[in-house]
């Protein structure tokens, strides 16, 4: 248990007293100095943790038994030695020990010394020992009662308290003997008393046992065996004379020397009157040392040094003892006074204030901050005694005195480390003896690095190349850092790091060495910046910047890409040479050469899908040559049209293409073109069954008639919706007794026909195709109903026979003199284009026949009429009024051609009647309006109309 026991302050000294019990653990805190002095009432509260604490007794003897933080100022037992008050206090009633430590700060001028007294505590630790476990004393049996014989005192190396002897106990206690001492004085004489006469015919010895008590808790005991044989013995203890002694001298006394001879007398005889001399066992161990006693001739001598010894006086017990069997004793005391005679030098203790044997301080110190502690003890007097110090190496510090004879050396002046780390002091004191004396101590005082000092790089921003693919973790860069501070501390050490998030370099803290995370690709990013931070590690920490710009060096790594792998381009078979049909785009992210693109058309990659419209063979792929390809490909991508297109007879192209860049070694990549020459309406439907203009057919009666007439056959060069071909009537006479199937073109009976149905029934059949423009064809069917049935029986007269005959000889020889009109009318009308075109009038829609010639297309529309006038025959009429031109193909085909006699046919007796639609509307010069059926427009392409069948 650790107790403070008071403070006393003073001016530049405090005293602060503690209690620790001796048996107290290694290291166990005695008290807490800055506590114990209240010291953030004397500082305040933001200086406290710049004091420091140490010794300043360094040729202490106890300083080994504690240990001070010089941080915190806790004062500890040590680690290494027990704290034995019986060693350290052996015969000492009390054990006070003197610790005397300063207080100083590393930044003010703060300083002070405390004064500590530690009360070491005795703790019953030792049992009560007689010097030997028995002893015999022998008695004359004519002693006096009472009479009082010595008994060897039990010791007790505990002290204080409870814990010395506090009882002594003879057993048995019912004998002729008791036991005497004073109970005050627990270490007093130990006397055995005879209460009782002793006989020694009747008892010649006694068997005793003295026992020894403390007071202590558990209470410990020592025991004497004491066998008493009665007899006749010894009764008188020596006296000095005189009874004390007294003896002055100077500190010239060499060791060894007599200093008084003590004597003390015995009035006993024999060897109970022979005295013998020594020092009193119960004393310090210093006047053991210091003096010597000869047993025999009682010479008290000199043995320790006198000039190195500070005390002044000593007090030295003496004993002396007769040599009787139960010896008597008797103590002196001898007081020894020393003078002083000589001249000594000072004596110096110098403290550095720290615990190495140099002095800190910071280079942040204040000036008058104490940076060492110097005491001078000279035990001169008179001006042998006078001391002056100064600092003989005067500068940055200076010698203060602060107390008689204890001075602290301070700062002067304010301290860099980074200009002087190491200052090397000495201190001269002189006394002012005649001649004066010297002595001198010297000492370093080495300044601590303080962080004041900021990093500096070697250039404020760095700049690198690196070239694109690098390995991860390869080294970019060594940026360095230098920092004036000590660099054995951490206010010197730099700690590289980089500013912000940075998830593509890293940098050594140590080394500085900055790496790539990842490897970099020029395409993606050319160039990097980014900070890189240097801090020491001081308090507070400072930090350096610079800036760090990598530039990334191009490689040609990677390929041309097209922005598609395969390319369609849809152009008009209408496109002219000289157009550009598309676009081909290929991307490179690289720059220079590396990013320079050429375009071209891999050699042997041309194919074309070949059209059959005039057989019946499968279209199909074939490889042509290139020089076949109807259009040229430019280094930009450009597709470039060559030659006219025709999509009947080619519908597609394929070819591949590649980019190249023009690095070394260049690198390429190849795509897909695709070309759909899309179809235009520029064929007309082609019937190719019936190939007549006029078709006879015979429909029989009978419900075994076939109910299927004819079926056309179409074909039609166009493709998509150009090529889908409808059926419709345009034009009949028949009473819905026919009809046609619009999407397959079957000619079919509506019902089934009986003999009264005979007759001849014309139909008007338009093929149409669904382009814009529509392109149509007309056929005319002449059905003439048989009045037999399919097994040929008659069901008519022979009148009607005949009548058939010449009805089916006029047909032919109509449609022969209308295939003639026709031809003569289109080679009118070619010539007449051409007129056209060489005076440069009536520019129409180009379109490309089948020889690949393009040329205007003039679409005109009218209404169909047919070539062929005929009579019904059940009511021929004759109109033989004069009549205008007769209405052709295309409109006009003959302008003022008709003849007044010539014979034109009724066809309102076939169906047909008279129409005046619009546009459709064509007047004959000198004539008749011409007739018009109400059916769709029909087109004509001069240079693809055929005729079939003729």
């Amino acid at each position: 248990m650790v107790m403070l026991f008071c403070i006393v302050s003073e001016a530049k000294s405090l005293d602060v007293r503690y209690e620790i019990k001796e048996d107290s653990p290694p290291g166990a805190l005695i008290g807490n100095i800055p506590d114990s002095i209240d010291l953030s009432s004397l500082v305040p509260e933001a200086n406290i943790p710049s004091m420091r604490f140490n010794f300043l007794q360094s040729d202490s003897e106890y300083l080994d038994y504690f240990k001070l933080d010089p941080l915190n100022g806790d004062l500890c037992l040590s680690d290494s030695k027990i704290l034995d008050r019986e060693t350290i206090c052996e015969f000492d009633t009390t054990c006070v020990k003197k610790l005397l430590i300063a207080i100083k700060s590393i930044r003010t001028q703060f300083f002070r010394t405390v004064s500590v007294y530690i009360d070491i505590l005795d703790v019953n630790d030792h049992t009560p020992m007689f010097e030997q476990t028995s002893t015999t004393i022998t008695i004359s049996e004519s002693v006096q009662v009472p009479s009082d014989f010595i008994l060897p005192s039990a010791t007790d190396r505990d002290s204080g308290g409870n814990n010395s002897i506090q009882e002594y106990e003879i057993v048995p206690a019912d004998g002729p003997f008791e036991l005497s001492y004073n109970k005050d004085k627990p270490n007093s004489m130990l006397m055995l008393r005879v209460v009782k006469q002793l006989d020694h015919e009747k008892t010649e010895s006694y068997s005793v046992r003295i026992v020894a008590r403390d007071g202590g808790s558990p209470q410990r005991e020592g025991i004497l065996n004491v066998e008493i044989v009665v007899e006749d013995v010894n009764d008188n203890a020596p006296i000095f004379t005189p009874e004390f002694y007294e003896k002055v001298i100077d500190e010239t006394v060499q060791q060894g020397s007599i200093l008084v001879t003590l004597t003390a007398t015995d009035a006993d005889s024999g060897k109970n009157g022979e005295v013998q001399y020594m020092l009193s066992p119960l004393q310090a161990a210093e006047i053991k040392d210091m003096f010597s006693v000869d047993a025999e001739s009682g010479e008290l001598r000199l043995v320790g040094d006198l000039q190195e010894a500070e005390t002044d006086t000593y007090r030295v017990g003496v004993e002396a003892r007769d040599r009787a069997d139960q010896p008597f004793t008797t103590e002196t005391m001898v007081l020894i006074t020393v003078e002083d005679t000589i001249n000594s030098p000072p004596r110096l203790i110098l403290s550095t204030l720290s615990q190495e044997e140099f002095s800190t301080t910071s280079e942040y110190a204040n000036l008058g901050v104490a940076v060492a502690h110097l005491q001078v003890k000279d035990t001169d007097r008179g001006p042998n005694g006078i001391v002056t110090c100064n600092l003989t190496t005067p500068g940055f510090f200076e010698l203060q005195n602060m107390d008689v004879n204890a001075y602290t050396v301070i700062v002067a002046r304010h301290l860099d480390r980074e200009d002087t780390s190491i200052h090397n002091l000495t201190v001269a004191c002189y006394d002012a003896g005649e001649p004066p004396l010297k002595s001198s101590k010297s000492f370093q005082v080495h300044v601590t690095d303080e962080n004041d000092e900021y990093p500096v790089f070697e250039q404020s921003a760095f700049r690198v190349s690196v070239i694109e693919n690098n390995a991860r973790g390869e080294e970019i860069l060594t940026v360095t850092a230098t920092d004036k501070d000590d660099p054995a501390t951490k206010n010197g050490q730099i700690t590289y790091s980089l500013r912000g998030e940075n998830n593509t370099f890293a940098i050594g803290p140590n080394s500085g060495v900055i790496t790539a995370v990842k490897s970099f690709d020029f395409e993606t990013m050319k160039s990097f910046n980014f900070t890189v931070v240097a801090k020491d590690n001081g308090i507070p920490q400072r930090s350096a910047l610079a800036a760090v710009m990598v530039t990334i060096l191009d490689v040609n790594d990677v390929a041309p890409n097209f922005t598609h792998d395969k390319f369609t381009v849809r152009i008009s078979e209408y496109a002219s040479p000289g157009d550009v049909i598309g676009e081909i785009s290929a991307l490179e992210s690289e720059t220079g050469d590396n990013g320079r693109i050429e375009i071209t058309i891999v050699p042997g990659s041309a194919r074309r899908l070949r059209q059959y419209f005039d057989t019946d063979a499968m279209s199909d792929f074939e490889d042509i040559s290139d020089d076949s390809l109807p259009f040229v490909m430019r280094y930009n991508g450009s597709i470039v049209l060559t030659r006219p297109l025709d999509h009947e007879t080619c519908s597609q192209y394929q070819f591949e293409v590649l980019a190249t860049d023009k690095g070394k070694p260049p690198l390429s990549s190849a795509a897909v073109v695709v070309i759909h020459v899309v179809d235009e309406n520029d064929n007309p439907p082609r019937i190719l069954h019936p190939n007549i203009s006029e078709a006879v057919f015979t429909a029989y009666a009978g419900k075994e008639a076939p109910k299927t007439l004819t079926v056309f056959k179409v074909r039609d060069a166009d493709s998509g919706s150009n090529g889908i071909v409808t059926y419709a009537i345009t034009a009949r006479n028949d009473s819905g007794r026919f009809e046609i199937d619009q999407l397959n073109g079957a000619v079919k009976r509506t019902r089934d026909l009986t003999g009264s149905d005979g007759g001849v029934y014309k139909l008007s059949v338009m093929v149409r195709d669904a382009g814009i423009p529509p392109l149509s064809d007309v056929r005319t069917l002449l059905i003439h109903v048989s009045g037999n049935t399919v097994n040929g029986t008659a069901s008519g007269s022979s009148d009607n026979e005949e009548r058939y005959v010449v009805i089916a000889l006029t047909l032919v020889c109509i449609t022969v003199l209308l295939s003639v009109t026709i031809v003569l009318v289109i080679v009118i009308m070619r010539r007449l284009d051409r007129r056209r075109k060489l005076h440069g009038g009536g520019a129409g829609r180009h379109v490309t026949d089948r020889t690949g010639n393009r040329g205007p297309m003039h679409i005109q529309n009218s209404a169909f009429m047919d070539p062929v006038k005929m009579d019904n025959f059940k009511n021929d009429q004759a109109d033989r009024n004069g009549g205008g031109g007769s209405g052709g193909f295309g409109g006009n085909i003959g302008e003022g051609g008709g003849s007044e006699n010539e014979k034109r046919l009724n066809d309102s007796q076939f169906g047909f009647s008279p129409t005046t639609a619009g546009s459709m509307n064509s007047k004959s010069q000198g004539g008749d309006n011409g007739y018009q059926v109400s059916m769709p427009l029909l087109n004509f392409n001069e240079r693809k109309l055929e005729f079939v069948g003729w």
